[in-house]
């Protein structure tokens, strides 16, 4: 028997010492992978008859066909080259739709293997399976949502440009289907993909419109996850984009409902991105009024017309604006009162009104000058 060597002590490097994913670059761990695993060409073993072989009116063909590919998928150690062809993407939105939900779920799953398998989602590609993925999720079977979202999940962890161009402009045709497990579903996917993104996002004008439709929804989950959404869209966009688009797109009962959520973004950090904070506006200063002047009270002397109106300012101020006070009789001091006149009740022909004094203080009057009337 041959004796074991005896230990030696080395001393491993500090990449080498470090977990995955810690000391090397992604680019290194790839080529790494790629000299123990190399990436295959699947074209090599699913070419067209596989892709006829997906649209046989058979069921059983067509779950043949999507065996095949996980089946090639897992001889390559699921590590295929990036180059997928669109005729493959093209065969499998078909099988979307299928009327069995076995095969619709196995089909969405092969979507996401691709991507994950090739370490890609070229945009061509996802352009032709978005739309009908995100129609999935209005499906009743909770087993066909969740491997709908995981495709779309895989799309966004493989490429973000397939989101931008790919995902982004056919999310508002798809939540045009008032569906709340599809609204539902889809906005909490747009509302994580993106929030983790933050505080670099793409640009979700596009989703302004849609969002008015589900911040209404009937469903409480809707509008929770629309909500999410609506604080990514004012950060991408600014506030006063989404508050003047409201304005203009919506009116009555809508406006008054979607206006107040939007208004609760108003001073939130995205806010910022679009116009600045308006400042406060000072009140108007109300107008000073320059007061009515009195008109002077005519005196008993100008009612006799002894003596013209005197246009200087009264000493008491009148009631109101071109209001003449009703002359109260003057009795000049010193001068002796007149005689109330009795009526005789034994004179035949006597009244009261015969007692009026009315003669005599008339002749009195006129015996005065103007210069005692003046004083």
């Amino acid at each position: 028997d041959q004796a074991m060597p005896e230990p030696t002590r080395t001393q491993r490097s500090a990449a080498a010492s470090k977990g995955p994913g810690q000391g090397t670059a992604p680019a290194a761990q790839d080529s790494a992978m790629d000299d123990l695993f190399p990436r295959q060409d699947l074209h090599a073993t699913v070419g067209p008859a596989v892709y006829k072989q997906l649209g046989d009116s058979n069921w059983k063909v067509r779950k043949a066909a999507l065996d095949a590919i996980q089946g090639a998928l897992a001889a390559a150690n699921n590590r295929i080259q990036p180059g997928v062809s669109g005729d493959l993407y093209t065969a499998l939105k078909q099988r979307l739709q299928d009327p069995n939900k076995n095969l619709t779920v196995v089909a969405l799953t092969v979507l996401g293997a691709l991507s994950e398998a090739s370490g890609a989602a070229l945009v061509p590609n996802i352009r032709i399976v978005a739309l009908a993925t995100m129609h999935c999720l209005s499906d009743k079977k909770p087993q066909v949502r969740t491997a709908a979202l995981g495709a779309m999940a895989a799309w966004a962890a493989a490429s973000a440009a397939s989101v931008d161009q790919a995902v982004l402009p056919a999310l508002p045709t798809a939540l045009g289907d008032t569906s709340p497990e599809l609204r539902a579903s889809l906005l909490q996917w747009a509302a994580d993909t993106l929030g983790a993104r933050s505080p670099r996002l793409p640009d979700l004008a596009l989703l302004i419109t849609p969002l008015f439709a589900c911040l209404q929804d009937r469903t409480a989950a809707v509008r929770k996850q629309a909500t999410r959404v609506l604080a990514l869209t004012v950060a991408s966009c600014g506030f006063e984009a989404v508050h003047d688009a409201c304005a203009m797109q919506l009116r009555g009962a809508a406006r008054a409902t979607v206006a107040p959520m939007i208004e609760e973004f108003r001073h939130t950090v995205g806010a910022s991105v679009g116009s600045p904070r308006p400042t406060s506006v000072a009140p108007p200063r109300a107008r000073a009024v320059s007061p009515v002047p009195a008109e002077p009270v005519m005196t008993a002397s100008e009612l006799l017309g002894r003596a013209p109106v005197s246009t200087s300012a009264p000493s008491a101020p009148a009631q109101g604006p071109g209001v003449l006070r009703r002359p109260m009789a003057v009795r000049r001091p010193g001068a002796p009162a007149a005689r109330p006149v009795r009526a005789d009740p034994g004179r035949p022909g006597s009244s009261l009104r015969s007692a009026t004094p009315t003669a005599p203080l008339t002749s009195q009057l006129s015996r005065m000058s103007d210069e005692e009337l003046d004083r």
